[in-house]
């Protein structure tokens, strides 16, 4: 009876053992297998993951360049990698003389001027707008333009840059294009003062009118109030902030 038992465990112990021996190929091979995957995965984000870019601040005037990585093909980011400030001339120059009023109690905001990545080539973002004046350079001078400009128009200067300052802190950037046509043939600092405020009223007016068509009454109200602002008694201003009303109102 003993010998019996003896030898039925000594057939187990010989049967199992095989079956460890298999399992232990079986358990390196999902090793394998998980590590290769994430190998791949660390590949495919360092690869095609990054992005850089530039962002400038309405509120500063100031700029910085970026770069991070992300999940392919999307806005995540995983790791912020660096960022570095990218200084202008004009802006300097702006900023050290006064030109741009001072926004306290505001928060900072980057908007973005232009961003790469491998899957996607430079794409410039509104901001650039602005940016695009600022390192305009006139090689015939050998001096960025809008530093001699403002250098030799002081007083046409102030109203102007403190304008482009207040619309790219509204976000507008496409409203700047028209405050410096006008720049260039300005001469009179009151009466360029007040053709900037028509040029905005009527850009603003444009945009107000998009807006409600597009029955999104909430900026629409916002901007023919600021239309009011630059032009109190505008008729088509009026108007349309009482459509906002009406229209808003309706089931």
């Amino acid at each position: 009876m003993l010998e019996n038992k003896v030898f039925r465990v000594m057939s187990d112990t010989k049967l199992a053992e095989p079956a460890r021996r298999r399992g232990r190929p079986q358990v390196a091979a999902v090793l394998a297998s998980v590590v290769g995957v994430l190998l791949f995965l660390l590949t495919f984000v360092f690869l095609f993951g990054w992005a850089s870019g530039e962002e400038f601040s309405p509120q500063t005037f100031t700029s910085r360049s970026y770069s991070y990585l992300r999940i392919p093909m999307s806005h995540i980011q995983i790791w912020r990698l660096r960022e570095h400030p990218v200084k202008y001339e004009v802006a300097t120059y702006l900023r050290t003389n006064k030109y741009i009023p001072s926004a306290p109690g505001a928060t900072q905001r980057w908007d973005l001027v232009r961003c790469s990545s491998p899957t996607m080539l430079d794409q410039p973002a509104p901001a650039a707008i602005l940016v695009t004046y600022l390192v305009a350079y006139d090689s015939n001078s050998h001096v960025y333009f809008w530093k001699k400009w403002t250098r030799d128009h002081k007083k046409l200067a102030a109203p102007l840059w403190s304008v482009v300052a207040r619309v790219a802190r509204e976000n507008h950037y496409s409203l700047l294009p028209p405050l410096f046509d006008a720049a260039l043939v300005a001469s009179d600092p009151k009466v360029f003062a007040r053709q900037l405020d028509k040029i905005l009223a009527d850009e603003y007016q444009k945009l107000a009118e998009i807006r409600l068509q597009q029955n999104d009454f909430t900026p629409a109200r916002q901007l023919f109030r600021r239309v009011l602002e630059l032009d109190p008694k505008r008729p088509d201003a009026l108007r349309g902030l009482e459509r906002c009303r009406n229209d808003q109102s309706r089931p």
